[in-house]
């Protein structure tokens, strides 16, 4: 089986998500925004899109102040939380494994 290499936007999206996950439960989200807007560089839209489904997916009691940071201060992120949110309702639509 041959190995693809990641294209520039899955490669972008590693790097988002490895910037991000470790801090989901921060209560100071402004250094780990900083850090996702330098990593995207003029990729603003994909920026927005990982922003926005991963503060979808992931808004919770424990992760509300990064993400509700993530929907307010990264233009477009909105937009895309709608998403997050579907797909979190699917992941655990089947609690019995289905």
């Amino acid at each position: 089986m041959e190995v693809s290499e990641l294209d520039p936007d899955e490669t972008l999206e590693v790097r988002l998500a490895s910037i991000l996950t470790p801090h989901l439960l921060s209560q100071d989200p402004a250094p780990v925004i900083l850090q996702l807007q330098e990593a995207a560089g003029t990729n603003t839209r994909m920026l927005a899109r990982f922003c926005g489904v991963t503060a979808g997916f992931f808004m919770n009691a424990q992760t509300s102040t990064m993400c509700t940071a993530l929907l307010t201060e990264i233009e477009g992120a909105e937009e895309w939380a709608d998403l997050g949110r579907e797909r979190r309702k699917r992941a655990t639509a089947h609690s019995d494994g289905e």
